[in-house]
């Protein structure tokens, strides 16, 4: 375990601990005085607090049952956390500015987090289309290649086969030539992968299905990660490169905090020069050694920050956050939102989407 993880664990235990000691604070006015009711109201915050450590220990035991459990409660209290600190701290500052009181400011701020989540649940489980063109050089006689593109989708307990469905029915309705997941399809290992995968698995386009690994497929049994790739249908880039004759060249790599240069121009070198070269990586990370070495890059990973107005703060880490970027170079770089979604199962103002890129000859947009 990285020191780099580490510090990110910790890190995120201190802010989402205090944010919950901080909530209960604010909710005192309508709390019950001292006593059972309150003592369980702690208990059961410091419990959300640690559920996602509770999760991932019963999975790794093989008790997927509760760890679901322990992962879908948690996640939801999250995602109230984080609407609720927002809006029940506005509610607490009308309390001191404003004639209200400080019961009735709680109920207000109580009333403005229940609406904004069933906003952000709406918009998380209804993905939309995006579509992008990008002019290429085509092999002679090709008018369009057709790339539907899906990336963090975050498959387990949380994100089921149902979601995944409505998912592949939108990528199915575009007809597209070739498929590829930019990372983070897998969350959690499945009792039933099988059936999960099924929406997947009936994917079939004519370039193929092709897929790297995000850093959730590290963090969960990587062995599992790749049977479910496997039983999807899709065939892993794992710094490696595919020329498809008469339509493009593909390369992919593993997710990694610190991208390979090196091993990523001499996999890009490797590749036919007269087809358009798409690069698949998980993060919007461009090296130095890459550039001008592929014409599109396709990523994920920032989910476009997923809940406002944290894509302020991933913007700080990653500049290119949402959709198409043009290096100084000629290349291009995607940057999807993502087709699902990490933790809370919310998204407010950063819709979940499937990405449709459309390759076209040079002077054809």
């Amino acid at each position: 375990m990285s020191w780099r993880f580490l510090l990110f664990i910790s890190t995120f235990f201190a802010i989402y601990g205090g944010a919950n000691a901080l909530i209960f604070r604010w909710l005192r006015p309508v709390l019950p005085a001292a006593g059972p009711w309150r003592l369980g109201l702690m208990l059961w915050f410091g419990l959300m607090v640690l559920s996602p450590v509770i999760s991932r220990n019963l999975e790794s035991w093989g008790w997927l049952r509760p760890a679901a459990v322990f992962d879908v409660v948690g996640y939801y209290w999250m995602g109230l956390v984080f609407v609720g600190i927002f809006l029940l701290g506005l509610a607490k500052l009308a309390g001191w500015l404003l004639p209200i009181g400080p019961k009735t400011a709680v109920w207000l701020g109580l009333l403005a987090t229940a609406a904004a989540f069933a906003y952000g649940y709406y918009e998380a489980a209804n993905p939309g289309l995006s579509f992008v063109t990008v002019e290429a050089k085509l092999p002679p006689g090709v008018k369009r290649i057709r790339i539907a593109q899906i990336a963090d989708q975050h498959l387990g307990y949380t994100i089921n086969s149902d979601r995944l469905a409505n998912v592949c029915r939108l990528v199915a309705s575009q007809k597209p030539d070739i498929v590829v997941s930019t990372g983070d399809l897998l969350e959690n290992t499945m009792a039933d992968p099988a059936a999960v995968l099924e929406p997947l698995r009936r994917l079939d386009p004519p370039l193929g299905k092709w897929a790297v690994l995000g850093n959730h497929e590290f963090y969960m049994d990587l062995n599992a990660a790749l049977e479910y790739h496997r039983m999807a249908g899709f065939e892993l880039l794992r710094g490696q490169g595919r020329a498809l004759p008469g339509a493009l060249s593909l390369a992919g790599v593993d997710d990694r905090p610190q991208s390979d240069g090196p091993a990523e121009r001499a996999m890009l070198q490797a590749l036919p020069q007269d087809m358009p070269v798409v690069f698949l990586k998980h993060r919007p990370d461009v090296t130095d050694e890459s550039r001008g070495r592929f014409d599109l890059m396709l990523c994920g990973h920032t989910h476009g920050g997923q809940m406002f107005p944290f894509g302020l703060i991933v913007r700080r880490v990653f500049p290119m956050l949402e959709g198409l970027h043009q290096l100084p170079g000629g290349e291009k770089v995607f940057v999807s939102r993502g087709s699902g979604l990490w933790g809370p199962p919310l998204r407010i103002l950063a819709p979940p989407e499937v990405v449709i890129i459309d390759l076209v000859p040079a002077g054809a947009k």
